[in-house]
């Protein structure tokens, strides 16, 4: 808690913002697009609060401030609105720091790139890639659509493969799966740079320490209206879907399997980044679409008062609904996953002359998947308690 003589110092271009429209009410946050931090405020304290923040420059103390709130009749604890802004983000001279994402904790960060110059490029011929990107749909949907069906017949278990091997569909895969995210971080930043927004940085990691991730963080995106910010957030998905079948297109046209592959890459990775289950461009989307905020931070929640009963709270139905489904979804990943290592260690296993029953291999396959679900929420579990610790600030 902040002391009476503190001087906070507001960042000058908060303003309030549109999150989404919640049962026919619009639900705003108020930020800054300059320090990129955000968060919700119910309707009624919206005009309150900015006003409040006016006075916030550094000259007036949290007494003079409680002073004139108590004077203009402001039923409003100062000095618990000045630690919630400073944890979010919003006062510049506060020393709290309380910006941790689920991103933030529960992956592990590999590398940082600077791509402001290839922003400020994108910015100039992001139009220009789009066409071209649209026409190479047009063209595979039409090829897919007319002459692919009378030349094969679709089978998913050639898709996984490569050269009739699990194993170096999945050494590919590894390799083509940054440049699939690049694609995908394309799509974002080509429609961010449209409605004024940018990138400066590229970021690579681990999320949950074991899947590998790309990612941009474009900042202002919440200054947006919801219907630019679905645009922003869905581009990527729409780029990966775009490269996937044009590399299906290829596959079809030279034969050469690599396209394949490529193709695998890219569907996958618009799909998990579809479903609003995992963290994910989807998630973000959904959230929109519904009017419901904090979806995840309610399921890590829920996952952490399952052994902790300090974290124990009553669930709405929408809540609900989305945790039970979250967790399903992340075992049934889990379970794919794991039967494409399975089919891995057979392969390799029959390659140097040794086997083992179907009853052994369906054992240590149900083996696998209970140890690995067990690690993963006890993993995510632990990380939910820092999680939870630490976001104090999520709303009012």
């Amino acid at each position: 808690m902040v002391s009476d003589n503190f001087k906070p110092i507001a960042y000058p271009d908060i303003e309030k913002y549109e999150l989404f429209k919640k049962k026919g009410n619009i639900m705003y946050c108020i930020g800054t697009i300059e320090n990129d931090s955000f968060i919700i405020v119910p309707n009624e304290q919206v005009s309150l609060i900015l006003r409040l923040l006016k006075l916030m420059n550094g000259k007036l103390s949290v007494s003079d401030i409680q002073k004139f709130a108590k004077e203009n009749n402001m039923s409003i604890d100062i000095k618990s609105l000045i630690t919630k802004l400073g944890r979010a983000g919003l006062i510049k001279n506060f020393n709290e720091h309380y910006k941790f994402s689920e991103l933030q904790l529960f992956s592990f960060s590999m590398l940082s790139i600077d791509i402001s110059l290839f922003c400020n490029y994108i910015k100039k011929r992001g139009m220009f890639l789009t066409i071209i990107l649209i026409l190479m749909l047009i063209v595979t949907i039409l090829y897919v659509t007319i002459f692919l069906p009378s030349r094969i017949s679709f089978n998913f278990n050639n898709i996984i493969k490569y050269d009739n091997s699990y194993l170096k569909n999945i050494i590919l895969s590894l390799i083509f799966t940054i440049p699939c995210f690049l694609v995908h971080e394309l799509g974002h930043i080509i429609f961010a740079t449209r409605y004024g927004l940018t990138s400066n940085k590229l970021n690579m990691g681990l999320y949950y320490f074991v899947i590998p991730i790309v990612y941009v963080k474009i900042q202002g995106l919440y200054a947006l209206p919801p219907f630019k910010r679905v645009r922003v957030l869905i581009a990527g998905i729409v780029f990966n879907f775009i490269f996937g079948l044009s590399c299906l297109f290829m596959w079809y046209i030279f034969e050469i399997e690599i396209f394949k592959t490529l193709f695998f890459v890219n569907i996958q990775i618009a799909f998990l980044n579809l479903t609003p289950f995992t963290f994910s461009d989807g998630y973000f989307i959904f959230s929109i679409v519904i009017g419901e905020p904090n979806l995840r931070y309610q399921y890590y929640k829920f996952l952490a008062g399952i052994v902790n009963k300090k974290f124990r709270y009553k669930l709405t139905f929408k809540q609900l609904i989305y945790i039970i489904c979250s967790i399903v979804i992340t075992i049934l990943y889990i379970i794919v996953q794991v039967k494409v290592l399975d089919n891995v260690l057979y392969e390799t296993l029959q390659k140097y002359g040794f086997g083992f029953s179907q009853e052994r291999r369906f054992f240590i396959y149900t083996a696998m998947n209970i140890l690995i679900v067990s690690a993963l929420y006890l993993f995510i579990y632990k990380r939910s308690i820092k999680y939870l610790n630490a976001t104090l600030a999520k709303d009012f």
